[in-house]
């Protein structure tokens, strides 16, 4: 998603509002698209801790505001958001395989994680997404 458009969307959602995004990971012939709820909110509201706007040590980070965030090393735009502790809110993924047909044929996450050698990872409180990969913010 273009960061102009994703801007758009998360300026008329309010702080703290949920919104639902999907979003897909691409490794070897295979995709993982997951969809979930999550919020956008301070890092100092979540953990108590310093703001990212207050960082101590030098950053290659500029905030974008509304939580986008661009490091100038990589030249990538990411979006951080947070989960929320309710149970219908939890990630829910999907997993596919492009076959030589250019076809995409679904799979199971068993077979995902066999065919690229990811490893399995629990959803964590606070995580980024690249804007590249975002498909839909609702």
């Amino acid at each position: 998603m273009e960061v102009k458009e994703l801007q758009e969307k998360l300026q008329a959602k309010k702080r703290g509002q949920f919104l639902t995004i999907t979003y897909k990971k691409a490794v070897k012939n295979c995709v993982k698209y997951t969809t979930t709820t999550v919020r956008l909110v301070d890092y100092a509201s979540v953990s108590g801790k310093t703001p990212l706007n207050s960082q101590s040590k030098p950053s290659n980070d500029i905030h974008l505001g509304n939580n986008l965030v661009y490091n100038q090393n990589t030249g990538k735009t990411r979006l951080q958001v947070f989960l929320t502790k309710c149970k219908n809110h939890q990630p829910k993924s999907h997993y596919w395989e492009i076959t030589e047909n250019d076809v995409m044929e679904q799979i199971t996450a068993e077979e995902f994680y066999t065919k690229t050698g990811e490893k399995k990872s629990e959803p964590t409180l606070m995580f980024c997404i690249l804007t590249d990969n975002i498909v839909k913010v609702k």
